[in-house]
C-alpha cells in the first residue's frame, strides 16, 4: 500500500465523498437559484410583453386621435390649437423616397453630378435626401416656379403629425 492506514484511508475517504455530497448540494442549490432566477426572468418577459400589448393598444388609440384632429385642423385650415392643459400644433415632415432600380439610381447620381453634388452625397441615404429635395422646393418656391425633383425622384410626399406641449 501507499503506507497510510486503513483508517486514514477510510478518513479520506470519508472526507472525498462529504466534499463530493457538499459539491452535490452546492450545485443543487446553484441549480435552484437558477430556477429561480430562469423564473423570475420569465415572469418580468410577461410582464413587458403585457406592457408592450398596452403600449400598441394606447398608440392605437393615440393614432386614431391624431387623424381625427388632424382632419379637423384641416377643415377649419388650423396649424394649432391652445388646450387648457398645452398646445397642440400640426408639423408637417416632406420625404422622398430613394431611386429603387438600377436605372433611377443611376439617372439620379448623373443628376447630382451634373449639379456638383454627388462628392457630397456619394452615399445618400434618406435623410440627406430629403433634406436636399426640400431645399429643391425651398429655392423653386421663392423664385416663384415649381419646383422640378432630380431625375429618379418619383413620389414627395408631407407626413403631418402633432407635436403636443405643455403649459
Amino acid at each position: 500500500m501507499s503506507g497510510l492506514s486503513m483508517t486514514a484511508l477510510n478518513n479520506l475517504a470519508k472526507e472525498w465523498a462529504e466534499d463530493a455530497i457538499s459539491d452535490i448540494k452546492a450545485n443543487e442549490t446553484t441549480i435552484k437559484e437558477l430556477s429561480n432566477l430562469c423564473e423570475a426572468f420569465q415572469k418580468v418577459k410577461e410582464e413587458i410583453d403585457i406592457v408592450k400589448e398596452e403600449l400598441d393598444r394606447q398608440e392605437e388609440i393615440k393614432k386614431d386621435l391624431e387623424r381625427k384632429i388632424l382632419n379637423v385642423f384641416e377643415s377649419s385650415e388650423l396649424t394649432n390649437f391652445e388646450t387648457p392643459i398645452g398646445k397642440i400644433t400640426k408639423v408637417g415632415r416632406s420625404t422622398v423616397k430613394l431611386p429603387a432600380t438600377p436605372e433611377e439610381r443611376a439617372r439620379f447620381y448623373d443628376y447630382l453630378k451634373s449639379k456638383g453634388e454627388f462628392d457630397g452625397m456619394i452615399s445618400v441615404n434618406s435623410n440627406t435626401l430629403n433634406s436636399y429635395v426640400r431645399q429643391i422646393i425651398k429655392n423653386a418656391e421663392l423664385e416663384g416656379r415649381i419646383p422640378q425633383m432630380p431625375p429618379g425622384i418619383e413620389s414627395y410626399s408631407t407626413h403631418y403629425y402633432l407635436k403636443a406641449t405643455k403649459k
